[in-house]
């Protein structure tokens, strides 16, 4: 996965543009709320194009779920302390059943509501696979008969992961330094490089 700067803004366009190209949404019109005072939203950082898949298929659900006359909407803010971006996809359709929804992130789960509409119950899995590798969360709401949203946040270009600001915590506290990682005494035949841990442990996001 590439870590670069990426233009959220562009981003967004590109997916809107893919998503105008398909049946679904080649009549349906998305609205998307950029904000542009006092200022607008600071670069991200990660792979564009795993970005654009992402919101290409929140964008696709959505259209999927909802009624033609139903509003879908796009919107981004900047998040407190200029952290995190975050991006909330809206839609007013029927709503995800409220015991279904703590399961829509899971591969393969299809709720009641998608008896009878095409798909494959992995859009929202991979969504939510491609938003933790770039260090974000994901966030499903939903109201029965009022629609749903499906909120992501995604760190600013230069803050640091969850994992390193935890070294960083742990290092400052001198639990152990920063850079040196704790092992087991080596073992008969075996060096200490070999008795440390291959790699850092892997921290996950919510």
């Amino acid at each position: 996965m590439e870590r670069i700067p990426v233009d959220l803004r562009g981003v967004l366009e590109e997916a809107l543009a893919l998503i105008r190209e398909s049946p679904a949404g080649a009549a349906r019109g998305v609205a998307l709320q950029w904000p542009r005072v006092p200022w607008p939203p600071p670069p991200i950082q990660g792979d564009p194009d795993l970005l654009v898949l992402a919101f290409r298929n929140l964008l696709d659900n959505a259209l999927k779920f909802a009624r033609p006359e139903d509003p879908v909407e796009v919107r981004v803010f900047e998040g407190a302390g200029g952290v995190y971006v975050y991006v909330e996809v809206a839609d007013g359709g029927p709503g995800i059943p409220e015991d279904d929804l703590p399961h829509v992130l899971e591969p393969l789960y299809r709720g009641r509501n998608a008896q009878g509409v095409p798909g494959s119950g992995l859009g929202l899995a991979l969504v939510h696979r491609i938003i933790r590798g770039h260090g974000g969360t994901i966030k499903v709401r939903s109201r029965p008969g009022c629609g749903t949203a499906v909120r992501i946040w995604l760190p600013v270009e230069g803050t640091p992961s969850l994992a390193q600001r935890i070294r960083r915590w742990l290092g400052a506290r001198n639990l152990f330094p920063v850079g040196r990682r704790p092992g087991r005494q080596a073992q008969d035949g075996e060096t200490q490089a070999q008795a440390r841990p291959p790699s850092d442990p892997i921290v996950p996001a919510s």
